[in-house]
């Protein structure tokens, strides 16, 4: 022991026996006190009858789960206004859906694409993905942005059947040839904190369809775009 705990010790018996002496001289002090209480009237007790059962109707028809009016956000609820892919990898992570703003573009516009994924297992290594705009006739790249993590998250840190949103801005500028394009999506190996990483391309992870049909390492969307003049 030390004089700290000693000190310490001494003060809480201290305590604990003056909190003894005050409560026996209070308990021997008692005086009985009877309080009238004013009783509900009928009308009063009514309505407080009428308010709960208001609120245990609401509770059945909205709180709980499969309720006929649920309150509740329904599972995939953000995926409802986007295009179905049902991809997996054989990494274990899945692009689930996609949504566009819109399909045709004039140069200068913004072409916001949203991805959605999801990891069916803890993932032990981190992805980054690159979308890039391709042409269909002339088959250049517009656009080729900076890989990044998807959503902003390293996938390591995902929570598994986690639905993961992530947006990405495309700039038509203002040099982009009319014609017809292609958003093709890829996943790239790399390590937490590397700024400026250098993956192995050799280490993407491959797209599978439901069927099992292989669909590359690089993903086209299956829509088209147009940048008219």
């Amino acid at each position: 022991t030390t004089p700290v705990r000693q000190t310490a010790w001494a003060t809480s018996a201290a305590a604990l026996g003056l909190l003894f002496v005050i409560s026996r001289r209070r308990y021997a002090r008692a005086v009985p006190q009877f309080h009238e209480f004013t009783l509900l009237t009928i009308p009063e007790a009514r309505l407080i009858l009428t308010l709960f059962v208001f609120s245990v109707a609401i509770v059945l028809l909205v709180a709980r789960y499969e309720a006929p009016l649920s309150i509740r956000v329904p599972a995939g609820n953000e995926l409802q206004s986007s295009e179905p892919l049902d991809l997996y990898t054989n990494r274990g992570i899945n692009l689930l859906s996609y949504q566009l703003n819109r399909t045709t573009f004039r140069r200068g516009d913004t072409l916001l694409v949203n991805l959605y994924w999801t990891a069916l297992q803890e993932l032990t290594e981190n992805y980054r993905v690159q979308i890039e705009l391709r042409g269909i006739d002339n088959r250049i790249v517009l656009s080729k942005p900076l890989l990044r993590y998807p959503g902003g998250i390293p996938p390591t840190r995902w929570t598994r059947d986690e639905t993961v949103n992530d947006l990405h801005y495309i700039e038509i500028t203002e040099a982009a040839p009319p014609g017809r394009y292609l958003l093709t999506v890829s996943l790239e190996r790399c390590d937490v904190g590397e700024i400026a990483p250098e993956c192995a391309q050799n280490q993407r992870p491959v797209f599978f369809a439901r069927d099992g049909a292989s669909e590359g390492t690089i993903y086209e969307l299956p829509v088209e775009i147009r940048i008219d003049n």
